[in-house]
């Protein structure tokens, strides 16, 4: 009686060779899981990229916004400046009653409470 394998004849020919095959597509197998992997994560770091691009945009417009606000702020405060230069004390004394709530030491403040 004559053993014949699986995948092979009696004397054991074909039975490597099926196997060799066998890790060879095995191998392929991994090697496209291993593609199939590395794109989707190179996917998903461009989508993260993306996304983190648009919020610094947005932030960019932001600061861009305050910035104007601050370049009117420091015009305003140079042309002030400019005016008190002139020694003007009028100016100054208008100042220094409406924003630093100065008053003279002779004088006698009343606080109305009702408003």
């Amino acid at each position: 009686m004559i053993y014949v394998g699986p995948g092979g004849d009696s004397a054991g020919r074909g039975v490597g060779r099926n196997t060799g095959m066998r890790r060879k597509k095995k191998r392929r197998i991994l090697f496209k899981a291993m593609v199939v992997m590395m794109v989707l994560y190179a996917a998903v770091r461009l989508v993260m990229a993306q996304v983190e691009t648009n919020a610094q945009l947005g932030n960019i417009a932001n600061l861009t916004a305050q910035l104007e606000e601050q370049r009117e702020t420091n015009a305003a405060l140079r042309s002030l400046n400019d005016s008190l230069s002139d020694k003007d004390d009028d100016a100054i004394v208008q100042i220094a009653r409406d924003v630093l709530g100065y008053v003279y030491p002779d004088e006698k403040v009343i606080v109305n409470v009702g408003r």
